[in-house]
């Protein structure tokens, strides 16, 4: 993971966070949000966070794929020369993964170490079009392939290289899709015919597919993964967050008690993130975190939106953790997607009594809308 240095402001800013009660099991965290939308900007999404660094996508007059490094409004063009639109999709390791497009199925997944200069196509030689990469994680990244057949294919790379791709298809399946790996197993989605999509894991090759649970329902997707849990959504009627432990019969419904829909995007195992709505937020998505297997330990980030700019939602949509503080990257809505990111450092247990609990205000927040 990257680890990166704060700047000497950014620090005060952390020393200064307000406290807020978390998740379970007594956890308490300062909380702070951080606007990286880039001044100017139509749009922009904090897809991925590695360590500390987030990385996504900021479109002014074209999609860029982007990293920001200091957590402001300025940003590293992952774009190389000639491309009309890229999106990093992940992060792990100083690697970025996406997408790269030249014109209408003119494109390839994308595999960066920082740079434009870096970009590498994993585009595998066969009979496939066109490839997005979707998750990396250790010597595995997944994502989807555009077969000849006009059908999307699940897929896995290994070790970085396109020569040591796998397609991941199975025969059953119309379509599939991988977008998460643990570095070990893979999971996505797969559509059948009059049964509906279905969420998938995967243990390195198509004859290793297993259908996830509930199966009474229509829909499901893996989104997110972290050894011995996948994280993701189910819907019938409904979107419902879900957790699995590996087996279709682990599945947990994690939709808070009075939930009108949520979902989760991501875990590191033990914290997962997402979004959920309920009456008590205007029926808005609001990014959030949850502990362990318990849906009403979700903790609602949103309050850390700078209020002028908090009517329209949020959603988190990865998480990861440097020396115990909380990085988590998203968007929040104005309305449009605006990158955003939230940094929880552990409060002492010595001095949680003299934390005030309130969320911080505005003044306190670095970058501007």
């Amino acid at each position: 993971m990257l680890t990166g240095t704060r700047h000497p402001a950014l620090l005060l800013l952390l020393a200064a966070f307000m406290a807020a009660t978390a998740l379970g099991q007594g956890e308490r965290y300062r909380w702070q949000g951080f606007w990286l939308h880039p001044e100017g900007g139509y749009r922009s999404s904090a897809n991925a966070v590695d360590g500390d660094i987030p990385s996504g996508e900021a479109y002014i007059t074209i999609m860029d794929a982007t990293i920001w490094p200091d957590w402001t409004g300025a940003y590293i063009n992952l774009r190389p020369d000639g491309a009309i639109s890229a999106v990093v999709e992940s992060a792990d390791g100083g690697y970025q993964t996406g997408l790269v497009l030249f014109g209408f199925n003119q494109g390839y997944g994308a595999l960066w170490q920082g740079t434009a200069e870096s970009v590498q196509d994993i585009l595998p030689s066969g009979p496939y079009l066109d490839a997005t990469a979707f998750a990396r994680k250790g010597s595995q990244i997944t994502g989807r392939v555009l077969h000849s057949s006009g059908n999307g294919h699940a897929g896995l790379w290994l070790n970085n290289d396109p020569d040591q791709f796998i397609d991941l298809h199975f025969a059953s399946a119309d379509w599939s899709e991988a977008h998460a790996t643990d570095g070990t197993w893979q999971g996505g989605r797969a559509a059948f015919l009059g049964v509906g999509i279905r969420a998938v894991l995967w243990k390195g090759n198509p004859s290793t597919h297993v259908i996830m649970g509930p199966g009474e329902h229509l829909y499901g997707w893996i989104r997110g993964m972290a050894p011995g849990t996948q994280v993701g959504e189910y819907m019938n009627g409904t979107k419902f967050a879900v957790l699995w432990h590996d087996t279709p019969e682990s599945w947990i419904t994690m939709s808070p008690t009075d939930a009108n829909s949520a979902a989760l995007r991501a875990t590191i195992g033990d914290l997962h993130v997402g979004y959920a709505s309920t009456p008590g937020t205007g029926n808005y998505a609001h990014a959030g975190i949850w502990h362990g297997d318990d849906p009403d330990s979700f903790f609602d980030l949103h309050q850390f939106v700078p209020e002028e700019y908090a009517a329209d939602g949020s959603i988190a949509l990865d998480i990861d953790t440097v020396d115990g503080v909380i990085y988590i990257a998203g968007t929040v809505n104005v309305p449009l997607a605006r990158a955003f990111m939230w940094v929880g450092v552990p409060i002492d247990s010595t001095d949680q009594d003299s934390q005030d609990p309130t969320p911080p205000d505005t003044a306190t927040r670095i970058g501007k809308p």
